[in-house]
């Protein structure tokens, strides 16, 4: 082998070598420990309500562990069925998440939707529960739930409650509460618990059924009154108020489910870091100063 063999050679050990090293640097960038950027959180719900007060607190408490910020955005409609597309319709890196409520599940069995709930998803976590109750305009005529299902009774399908869109967990409440007691009346859906309260507060509606949020401010403000809360034990900021099990009404359910999901099919190792966060997260006192405020069991 001559001289200038041996430069070429060498030209091309080293330029093979250059080349190597440029395609494991990029890979490298590429693949950068997760997560590496800010990652959006799809609530299918108005902004006030339930699930975006419980996702807005248990977000918070995972970005300090995954000290990355987790921008949450709403995205209502359709219970929750717009923001499911949204999830299942983004890219499996781990940069969508969003919470589910059993409204979402349920909406599967009562029309057709963009999704599967069960295949089109990775789910994660729970993260809480929601409980309802019922209240009432201050000006109307029923002080007690037994004057309000009497007169539901003695008046057919006269009566309009707010709640969530139908197959929602509230609207469950509502309709299932009807059913047992021997009444009927109208939903007029909303697409936030807020919007509901807001509602009855201007009279548009003769009741609402929703999540803590909904009627709560407006009860302690003496714009509402509160009949009678779902739940086998009265809560302790409304000590006076009777739940609808002690006064002898049946209802289905009483409560919802807050969880974790994101698209299908995510990386074993983004899974791990989610699930480790969320375990972290659990530990917050200022996750469960505010799940506690808005009557939601963690």
């Amino acid at each position: 082998m001559n001289s200038l063999q041996m430069i070429r050679k060498a030209i091309f050990t080293v330029f093979t070598i250059f080349i190597a090293l440029v395609f494991v640097t990029v890979f490298a960038i590429g693949q950068d420990k997760y997560p590496s950027k800010p990652i959006t959180w799809a609530v299918g719900f108005s902004p006030g309500g339930i699930n975006d007060t419980a996702s807005r607190a248990f977000a918070r408490s995972v970005e300090k562990i995954l000290k990355q910020p987790i921008v949450v955005v709403n995205k209502p409609g359709a219970g929750s069925a717009i923001q499911l597309q949204f999830i299942k319709n983004s890219p499996s890196d781990g940069y969508t998440l969003g919470t589910f409520s059993p409204g979402g599940l349920v909406n599967t069995h009562l029309r057709e939707t963009p999704y599967e709930f069960f295949r089109d998803f990775t789910h994660l976590a729970q993260f809480g529960n929601y409980l309802f109750g019922i209240a009432v305009h201050p000006d109307s005529p029923w002080k007690t739930l037994k004057e309000f299902v009497d007169y539901a009774k003695q008046n057919p399908g006269k009566l309009k409650y707010g709640s969530f869109s139908p197959g929602a967990p509230g609207t469950l409440v509502g309709e299932s509460f009807a059913f047992y007691n021997g009444f009927k009346w109208q939903l007029i859906p909303y697409d936030g618990d807020t919007l509901a309260g807001t509602a009855l507060v201007g009279k548009h509606v003769d009741a609402c059924v929703t999540t803590y949020p909904g009627w709560a401010p407006f009860v302690k403000a003496g714009r509402l009154r509160l009949l009678s809360v779902f739940y086998d034990n009265r809560w302790k900021e409304f000590p006076d108020v009777p739940t609808a099990k002690e006064l002898g009404y049946k209802y289905g359910g009483g409560y919802g489910v807050l969880g974790v999901l994101g698209p299908k099919n995510l990386p074993a190792d983004v899974k791990e870091t989610l699930l480790a966060a969320f375990r972290e997260a659990f530990k917050d006192p200022e996750f469960f100063t505010v799940m506690e405020r808005n009557a939601c069991p963690v």
